[in-house]
């Protein structure tokens, strides 16, 4: 009996599904395009929703066509686009599309943080050397506290597209530590 290990690749501009027999080699491969939103200058969002259908559609496709049997799949692998945010409710519900990386309407909430915390600080608490960018998690938090106050106020878990894939196919709400980085010293 063949056995597979399956990879899943969430990118900024699609999902990418693996499938590996024992030995390393590609058994087949699916790939799904989704698009990111630019709803205002310097905004990039894209739709959780879609990364969970794209990966969907291609797992569907790699069975159907290559006639794998999902039983002989042993492990799931998923990766995906870092220093992007996904804000879910208790749920596990998106309450927002998600902002990712190439957003970078937390320009401002990035400089109050280095004005307001001492470079000793910031590496204190964050474990990262300043100064802090729109692109840290920190800085990102803060601006949806100042611009989205109720979805802040809703948002039960933070997570990364690889924590919401997975999230998906477990129901458990879980990270990473390497994950956590910009939000705790690791």
């Amino acid at each position: 009996m063949e056995k597979y290990i399956v990879g899943i690749d969430v990118g900024t501009s699609a999902v990418k599904v693996g499938v590996f027999n024992c030995y390393g080699e590609i058994a087949a491969y699916e790939k799904k395009e989704y698009p990111t939103e630019s709803p205002k200058s310097n905004y990039a969002e894209q739709n959780p929703e879609l990364w969970w259908s794209a990966v969907n559609n291609c797992i569907i496709k790699i069975f159907k066509k290559n006639k794998i049997p999902p039983n002989f799949v042993k492990a799931i692998g998923v990766t995906g686009q870092t220093r992007t945010q996904v804000f879910v409710n208790y749920k596990g519900e998106p309450l927002r599309p998600a902002i990712i990386w190439q957003d970078r309407r937390s320009f401002n909430e990035a400089k109050w943080i280095n004005r307001k915390f001492s470079k000793k600080d910031i590496i204190h608490y964050l474990g990262y050397q300043p100064p802090i960018d729109f692109s840290f998690p920190s800085a990102r938090l803060l601006w949806v506290k100042n611009h989205e106050c109720r979805i802040f106020e809703k948002t039960y878990k933070v997570l990364q597209p690889k924590d919401y894939i997975n999230y998906k196919l477990t129901s458990n709400l879980s990270s990473d530590i390497s994950s956590s980085f910009g939000l705790i010293n690791i």
